[in-house]
């Protein structure tokens, strides 16, 4: 496996939850004519057939293009504490191939791009309900079997699946991201899976997953945050991934509200160089 394609966690302070380091996985498959194939397919049972084929395909490639299987544990809390889950469950991406194929009904006229993302969300909608602040729900549904104190377990039969959470309104950025991030990927776009330490939204330090996509490498990247239904275009000649990665701080202005997305720990009070990326207006 290629450097680059490895998932680059390393361990964090476990007693701090915002000081976890920042990680990233990403990769992309020249596939986006099979999604658009297997999209326009009218007959549910046929689609879904060549949906479970093509989600073989991407996992078979997985070291190369960064897609999650489904028997890989991800992490919950960036390695704190034992909470984890496997993106095992075929039915959330049936829901999105029937998201995806609404939108486009409905607005065969928009950009493709954006009926992708807008389809992404949808899901993530309907896949887990609205979030409503139960943090506790989800820690237990995601705690794996024969999990204690002591230890990260690494037994991938006792980690649970996402499908845990389905319907339970307390799923969380590292679900929606990752999610996402396979999506994204499906659709034969360029992701990088990001979790970020000392991202800002305002409130003080925190962790946080998200992604970001390339459009035109060195010039034009996408910043896709599901959980907080952010979809920004970057202008940056370095790719946001490495500055992340690089420990550069990395602001953007949503609505108003500046967000330091990276790194917010390296800002100093009125001497700080934030590297601030010019953002358009992505959705």
């Amino acid at each position: 496996m290629e450097e680059k394609r490895k998932y680059l966690t390393k361990k964090g302070d476990k007693e701090v939850y915002q000081y976890v380091e920042n990680t990233a996985r990403y990769g992309q498959e020249n596939c986006h004519e099979e999604f658009l194939r297997i999209a326009s397919i009218d007959d549910p049972e046929e689609r879904e057939k060549e949906i479970f084929k093509f989600i073989k395909s991407l996992e078979d490639n997985a070291d190369q293009n960064g897609f999650f299987r489904h028997d890989e544990k991800i992490s919950a809390n960036f390695g704190i504490g034992d909470y984890a889950f496997k993106l095992n469950s075929r039915s959330l991406y049936i829901t999105f191939f029937d998201e995806y194929r609404k939108r486009r009904e409905n607005k065969p006229d928009e950009p493709e791009i954006i009926s992708h993302h807008i389809a992404i969300l949808d899901t993530l909608t309907s896949y887990f309900g609205d979030f409503r602040g139960n943090t506790d729900l989800r820690e237990q549904l995601l705690t794996p079997k024969n999990a204690d104190e002591e230890r990260i377990n690494n037994n991938i039969k006792d980690i649970p699946s996402i499908s845990v959470l389905k319907g339970k309104h307390c799923a969380m950025c590292a679900e929606h991201a990752s999610i996402a991030h396979n999506l994204l990927i499906m659709g034969g776009y360029e992701s990088s899976y990001i979790t970020a330490s000392h991202v800002d939204f305002g409130n003080g330090p925190e962790a946080h997953a998200f992604c970001i996509e390339t459009q035109v490498p060195g010039k034009t990247y996408l910043l896709f945050d599901p959980a907080q239904e952010i979809f920004v275009s970057l202008k940056s000649k370095e790719h946001p991934r490495d500055m992340i990665l690089g420990e550069k701080p990395l602001q953007i202005e949503n609505k108003g509200q500046k967000i330091i997305y990276a790194n917010s720990n390296k800002v100093k009070a009125k001497k700080a160089e934030v590297n601030t990326t010019e953002v358009e207006k992505a959705m």
